[in-house]
């Protein structure tokens, strides 16, 4: 059998303490009728950020009225309080993103009903809100902010890669790796459309829990098939099943999205920057990976047995801990 290690740049970004793609950290602003300002805050469940919700500022007239009260969350943490920034209101208002290493979405919403999205790294962590009276900042930019963040989540989403890593493992041929992963495409595309512009019920800890199982699955067929020398599915087969666990991953996808704090008006464009974003990532993850199997071949013939116990035994990690989290609640 050809040695198949053209997935193994994927596992660099692999590990089995961080799973699902990393959210982004949110910031909204929601000026009320009467001035006053109502400051969310949520942070992703990475250990060094939780409990850091009072780790950015605003501008030094802004005065807390309340304490911060928690609001539950599936993961990660949300906290939101009210403060009094003055009769100018958010008008001129600095937003400073302290000590995130990661991107800070910052979503604003006035009081006459106009709203605006930036995104603050730790390259520009600061922004200045804009006078009420200034133009709208132009469509491009709000988008721009939600391609960014798309390809951060699938960046960061181990269990994601490690799938497309399987997938290239799996089915051998370039027409057959583009067929099955347009197949994956489609049908993460599917859900995240649905999932951000319709309610669905289902719980983000059972999709986490579904995707796990999608990469064990997938990493004990490949197994099975690089052991018994089975070749490609064939027909249809090929794309069913990445098909299938695409409808999953996508669900995963809209968790990501929905925590950057759409409002009902921007979903669109968000959902269109965001998919971008995601399938950008992907496509570079995955001619990457090619490139990587290329230069690996007839090197390293146990390249792709690697990459399957890898994904099998992160798969099966993830798997046991979010049942384990489901079932104590």
């Amino acid at each position: 059998m050809r040695p198949r290690a053209l997935a193994l740049g994927l596992l660099l970004h692999s590990t089995v303490s961080a799973a699902h793609g990393r959210d982004p950290e949110v910031v909204t602003l929601e000026e009320s009728a009467d001035g006053t300002v109502t400051v969310g805050v949520r942070v992703d469940d990475d250990p060094a950020r939780v409990g850091a919700a009072w780790s950015f500022a605003l501008s030094p007239r802004c005065r807390v009225l309340d304490a911060p009260a928690r609001v539950p969350e599936v993961r990660g943490e949300r906290w939101r309080w009210r403060v009094d920034c003055g009769p100018r209101g958010l008008d001129g208002v600095t937003v400073d993103s302290l000590g995130s290493a990661h991107e800070t979405l910052v979503s604003v919403r006035r009081r006459d009903g106009s709203s605006l999205a930036r995104t603050l790294r730790p390259a520009a962590p600061a922004m200045v809100v804009p006078d009420a009276r200034e133009p709208s900042p132009p469509w491009w930019d709000t988008a721009r902010s939600f391609v960014g963040l798309g390809a951060a989540h699938l960046a960061t989403g181990p269990d994601h890669l490690l799938f497309l890593a399987l997938l290239l493992v799996r089915v051998r041929g370039t027409r057959a790796r583009v067929a099955a992963v347009s197949a994956f495409t489609a049908g993460h595309a599917l859900t995240l459309v649905l999932a951000a512009l319709v309610v669905v019920p289902v719980s983000a800890a059972w999709v986490e829990a579904l995707i796990a199982g999608s990469v064990w699955l997938l990493a004990a067929d490949t197994w099975r098939a690089l052991s018994e020398g089975e070749r490609d599915p064939a027909g249809a087969g090929a794309a069913v099943l990445p098909a299938a666990f695409g409808l999953v991953h996508g669900l995963g996808f809209a968790e990501g999205l929905r925590a950057a704090g759409m409002r009902p008006g921007e979903r669109v464009l968000a959902l269109a920057g965001f998919n971008v974003g995601v399938e950008a990532a992907q496509l570079a993850a995955v001619l990457a990976a090619m490139a990587v199997g290329r230069l690996a071949a007839g090197r390293a013939p146990w390249g792709a047995r690697a990459v399957t116990a890898v994904a099998g035994v992160a798969g099966g990690w993830w798997l046991t801990a979010r049942v384990v989290a489901l079932a104590a609640g």
